[in-house]
């Protein structure tokens, strides 16, 4: 059976070969024999993707401290199916704005960011923002989903 499917987002068969394998990026054409425990060939030229989001796991969840040095340091993972593009911790010490601090890659798809001391009595919000931009424009994705409206936290507080 050869089939061509251009630029799809999943494959008619919900995003899986016929040997039920995860499709990672769209296919031109691919080729495939099914019959009874007969061995399953798929053949796949790629001719364009459409591009999805990056997906943020494994964020490091800072708890209240009180330690007034930092810096504090927030650890993520970025999965992409393509090439993430980049990855910034966006930070506020409540009253102040937002602070936009570019992660570095440690490791492959492993980032990681940092929050400068601060005083004991401040609470610090911070989520993460991922982009890739491709042919198809920029996507992006937030840990957490509503980075602006409800962030992660954290308070110095006074050691006991």
């Amino acid at each position: 059976m050869l089939q061509h499917r251009p630029r799809l987002g999943l494959d008619a068969d919900e995003g899986r070969f016929f040997n039920g394998g995860p499709v990672l990026c769209c296919a031109g054409w691919r080729l495939g024999m099914v019959a009874h425990a007969v061995l399953v060939v798929s053949l796949v030229l790629v001719v364009g993707c459409v591009e999805e989001a990056p997906t943020i796991v494994d964020l490091t969840k800072l708890k209240n401290t009180t330690s007034t040095i930092g810096p504090y340091q927030v650890t993520a993972t970025v999965v992409d199916a393509l090439r993430v593009k980049r990855v910034e911790l966006h930070y506020r010490v409540r009253p102040k704005g937002d602070v936009g601090v570019k992660m570095t890659e440690i490791a492959p798809n492993v980032f990681q960011g940092a929050i400068p001391g601060q005083p004991v009595g401040s609470v610090i919000d911070y989520c993460i923002v991922a982009t890739t931009e491709s042919g198809d424009g920029t996507k992006q994705a937030f840990d957490p989903a509503k980075c602006v409206e409800a962030p992660y936290s954290f308070t110095i507080v006074p050691p006991a």
